[in-house]
């Protein structure tokens, strides 16, 4: 780690909603701001080093009449109030400026803290924020899986710090049999004897928490309880408790807390246990860190919570199901097992997971980058070298951030390309112009007999030694769907997508320029691309659309002698 003897650190940390100043403190009403730049942030900088907090809005990448920093950490871009738009407008501004930087030989690490690849309007980004940097951080061992598994990267797996404030292990006990007596006669309202429970999260978190709500409908006439639900005001939520009060109450009660960092924090001391349910199925879910089970354990309270790998290193302290009324049972007849996991909980939260401990990890993480060599820039007319071109061939609505757009038609379900040509004729591009040429679902739409030349002139504006990535849909994977189901697989409608629509198109689309005009194999399209005079093809994770099986990504390289060009 570097210490003492080692020169203090100069680090820019790039964020999207973070409020305040140095003087003031800085805040945020996100988790990820909160946990992986604020908290990292502020330590480094207690500890000597050089910080700045910067939003990504107002960065100047160039750093005119600026200090250089030694290492930019790009934290989570958010969906903001401008939807799409807005979000992709800023994306293009942090890629451009990552690219800046990155030629004036300022190192960048890309902070993931979500597994957001898969997301429709902003997944390309993350996608091409991973490729631009040299290196990245993963918040948990799943995403960083799953960032390995999509990317050839070199990254570091660090968890978020513990932000609550240590409190008193504390459990629920029973009540005597007179009490409970008493209390079933009143109905449990408003009796000490309630079991106090508590979730805290976003309100889109909400189906496994009302499902877990459900199966505890059964425990309430025999042990009344409350869940307060600690989240930001949404109407569907609100109509949910409303509807499960009318049905449940006065045994089962939902309570909804608007949430702020100080009521999390106290609504989770007034509790006795909390209840951290997750979709298990989802690969967002299970890449989430255990930032919910450190806090409530550092606050002293029992935890239940969904099988997410994250949450595994924990299982002696705390119950790992998705059957939370079994854990719930099995928590009141031994409070005083409970107290000794919370105990144990503490320590190993405490032991893994302190802000000393992930400060350390970044630390390391940073030493690692700075250590590594770095890429001499290339420059052009005495100025830096501008962002690794891409050209996104055939858009149609598919604008992706970090590419030059291009399609034939003016705009497409209301989106707009960067340039507008024939992609027979890419004369608005030099040669050996594009470090990468990316086609999704484009080569289908060409008759065989035009396809070689097109892909000659594909070819002709790659610059050597880049890629060009062609996605379009399986022919083979699209016969064995339709054999298997004839029936459904002639509709024109949804349930002809994995097989008319790969023979013949999408007939909602009413253009002929939409028709597919032959189909292909992985096979039959690296051999095509081989013949076309490019190395190196092979099949890779398909990464648009329905992805695999229906879909499929073939990737080769254009050789790296300038002799090649075509």
């Amino acid at each position: 780690m570097l210490g003492k003897a080692a020169c203090m650190l100069k680090v820019d940390w790039l964020v999207d909603a973070v409020e305040g100043d140095w003087d003031t403190g800085f805040t945020s009403t996100y988790a990820s701001d909160r946990y992986r730049a604020i908290a990292p942030a502020t330590a480094l900088r207690t500890l000597g080093h050089s910080v700045r907090i910067l939003h990504m809005a107002n960065w100047d990448a160039s750093y005119d009449g600026q200090e250089r920093p030694d290492v930019i950490v790009v934290a989570k871009l958010l969906p903001g109030p401008g939807g799409k738009a807005g979000f992709d407008e800023l994306a293009h501004r942090v890629l451009r400026g990552v690219a800046s930087a990155r030629a004036l030989g300022i190192k960048l690490v890309a902070d993931y803290c979500d597994s957001l690849f898969d997301k429709p309007d902003t997944g390309a980004y993350w996608s091409t924020l991973c490729s631009a940097v040299d290196y990245c951080v993963a918040g948990s061992e799943e995403l960083g899986r799953q960032l390995r598994e999509r990317f050839d990267v070199s990254l570091s797996v660090i968890g978020d710090p513990i932000a609550a404030p240590r409190g008193k292990a504390r459990v629920y006990r029973r009540p005597p049999m007179v009490h409970r007596m008493v209390q079933r006669w009143l109905g449990g309202q408003g009796s000490p004897g309630r079991l106090n429970l508590v979730w805290y999260g976003h309100p889109s978190n909400f189906p496994p928490v009302f499902a877990w709500a459900k199966q505890l409908v059964a425990l309430g006439k025999r042990q009344p309880w409350i869940l307060n639900l600690v989240t930001r005001p949404s109407p569907k939520p609100q109509r949910l408790v409303h509807e499960f009060n009318a049905r449940h109450a006065p045994h089962c009660l939902l309570r909804l807390v608007h949430w702020s960092e100080q009521t999390q924090w106290e609504t989770v001391d007034e509790a006795h246990v909390v209840l951290i349910p997750s979709d298990t199925q989802s690969a967002v879910s299970r890449a989430k860190s255990n930032n919910r089970l450190t806090d409530a354990l550092t606050m002293g309270r029992f935890v239940i919570a969904s099988p997410v790998p994250a949450y595994l290193p924990y299982e002696g302290h705390i119950a790992i199901t998705d059957n939370p009324l079994a854990a719930l049972n099995a928590y009141l007849l031994d409070p005083g097992g409970a107290l000794e996991k919370i105990a144990t909980g503490q320590a190993a939260a405490e032991q893994r997971a302190s802000l000393q401990v992930i400060t350390a990890q970044w630390l390391d993480a940073l030493e690692v980058v700075l250590r590594s060599p770095t890429p001499p820039p290339e420059v052009h007319s005495g100025a830096a070298a501008a962002a690794a071109v891409r050209l996104n061939l055939g858009c149609g609505d598919k604008i992706l951030p970090g590419y030059i757009n291009v399609d034939v038609v003016e705009a497409r379900a209301g989106k707009s390309p960067d340039v507008i040509c024939d992609l027979h004729d890419l004369s608005a591009f030099p040669d050996n112009y594009a470090d990468e040429v990316l086609a999704v679902h484009v080569v289908e739409h060409f008759w065989r007999w035009e396809i070689e030349a097109v892909l000659h002139e594909w070819i002709r504006v790659l610059k050597p030694g880049g890629r060009m990535v062609l996605e379009c849909p399986n022919l083979a994977a699209a016969c064995e769907a339709f054999l298997a189901d004839p029936l459904d697989g002639s509709q024109s409608d949804g349930r002809g997508q994995r097989t008319m629509w790969v023979f013949y198109g999408d007939p909602q689309w009413q253009d002929p320029l939409m028709v597919h005009r032959w189909g292909y194999t992985p096979t039959s399209l690296a051999a095509l691309l081989t013949t076309a005079g490019l190395v190196n093809a092979r099949q890779e994770p398909a990464q648009f659309k329905l992805r695999e099986p229906r879909d499929m990504r073939v990737v080769a390289e254009k050789l790296p002698s300038p002799t090649n060009d075509l």
